[in-house]
């Protein structure tokens, strides 16, 4: 590939492939497939300027064969590893891009001059002293910008078809990790700029979400060791937790499976692996049903439990717990495998009063969601009167731990 000794050429390389570029026998950054939409666009905007322009830059001329030039090579590549991609070239419709930014609108709103771009580009403009139209140039009676419904439900409209097509094909989980991450991440970035309304359409599309699910198992060894596996897992995790964060999805999520796979992610994964696996079960446990199902999830239960033991991603675990506390099934589970007595250690052992806080929340919960327990938490209590001390305590332990402590020991009270 042709390079250039100017500071903007090294750029524009580290850019589409995240490091220098490799030799054209290597393998591409598939990761930055989507960042050559930008790239055609960026092209397309500097060819507008040569016919319009009296005369042609050096610069621009400088910019564009180094456009062109990675372009090539990236097709050259695209051809020979179409399978490693995540799918077919797609450019976004020119009515799509902000004019200012040149990708795709998020937040597309209307200006005074009657033009389109998307509202945080827009609020760039603006807060910069700008005050003509990025288009026409004329100068803005005002600075109001209004939301442009139409163009927004079109572009995500759009996103969603394509989500829908490519995952459908492309998320052929046999393929190889990088085409798998691609996907994974292209999938997390449309969850993250559409909203709800791309939560739920990802949702609908069933095929879609089992295979995500799916994602999120552990494949052969020769992955797992090389670690491409548990970033395709954790890729998949997030996802999952995205399209959780939307009410109506949970049951659905629930339903397919997914505690199995968060589970044996939250047990074999690395820090952040497992960090996400917590965090998915613990979005997915705000409904009941849900918590019923990890309560009958085998291994489960006890594997969160041991966490905690272990003092691993520790509030991440009490955030579970409590989630599951309010739930008579799940808190009888919990219970039969000495939730209770791990709780009073870690409450006498632990010098961080958030921790401290959680945990006597979870016992105060399992406390008034079965009866049967305040018993055995009243004979863990008085072998070293845990919540005495704990209620008694000045600014050492926080309002809400003294709070949840005075609520236990009338509980004592009424036995």
């Amino acid at each position: 590939m042709a390079s250039s000794s100017s500071e903007s050429d090294v750029d524009l390389e580290e850019l589409l492939y995240g490091d220098p570029v490799a030799d054209s026998d290597s393998d591409i950054d598939i990761a930055a497939v989507t960042d050559a939409v930008v790239f055609k666009n960026e092209l397309k905007r500097l060819l507008i300027a040569f016919v319009e322009e009296d005369g042609v830059k050096k610069s621009n001329m400088q910019k564009a064969k180094q456009l062109l030039s990675v372009l090539q090579q990236f097709k050259g590549n695209f051809t020979q590893n179409r399978r490693d991609l995540p799918w077919d070239y797609i450019v976004a419709p020119d009515e799509f891009l902000c004019p200012i930014s040149n990708q795709v609108m998020v937040d597309p709103v209307i200006i005074a001059s009657g033009k389109t771009f998307d509202r945080l580009s827009m609020e760039d403009w603006f807060d910069s002293g700008n005050r003509k139209c990025p288009v026409s140039g004329e100068i803005l009676p005002n600075t109001d910008i209004t939301p442009n419904n139409n163009i927004h439900g079109i572009i995500m409209a759009w996103c969603v078809n394509n989500a829908k097509q490519q995952l459908g094909v492309a998320l052929d989980f046999s393929t190889s990790p990088n085409h798998q991450l691609a996907i994974l991440r292209s999938m997390t970035r449309l969850l993250h700029s559409g909203g709800d309304r791309m939560k739920k359409a990802f949702a609908d599309f069933t095929l879609g979400v089992s295979s995500i699910i799916y994602a999120t198992q552990r494949k052969s060894r020769d992955e797992a060791e090389s670690g491409a596996d548990m970033n395709v897992r954790y890729r998949a995790a997030e996802a999952l937790t995205l399209i959780a964060t939307l009410e109506c999805n949970k049951k659905k999520i629930g339903k397919m499976g997914a505690f199995s796979r968060l589970k044996a992610l939250l047990e074999e994964g690395d820090a952040v692996a497992m960090y996400q696996a917590a965090t998915a079960i613990c979005i997915l446990c705000t409904v009941e049903e849900n918590k019923v199902r990890v309560a009958k999830e085998r291994g489960l239960v006890e594997l969160v439990l041991r966490k905690m033991k272990d003092a691993v991603l520790l509030s991440e675990m009490l955030e579970i717990v409590l989630q599951l506390s309010t739930n008579k099934t799940a808190t009888e589970k919990m219970a039969e495998y000495d939730l209770i007595p791990l709780l009073f250690k870690i409450i006498r052992d632990n010098v961080l009063p958030d921790i401290t806080e959680s945990c006597v929340a979870v016992v105060d919960s399992i406390c008034c969601t079965l009866d049967a327990l305040v018993s055995r938490v009243k004979e863990e209590d008085d072998m070293h009167h845990t919540l005495s001390w704990l209620s008694g305590l000045g600014e050492e332990a926080t309002p809400k731990s003294k709070s949840h402590a005075t609520n236990i020991l009338e509980m004592f009270n009424r036995i």
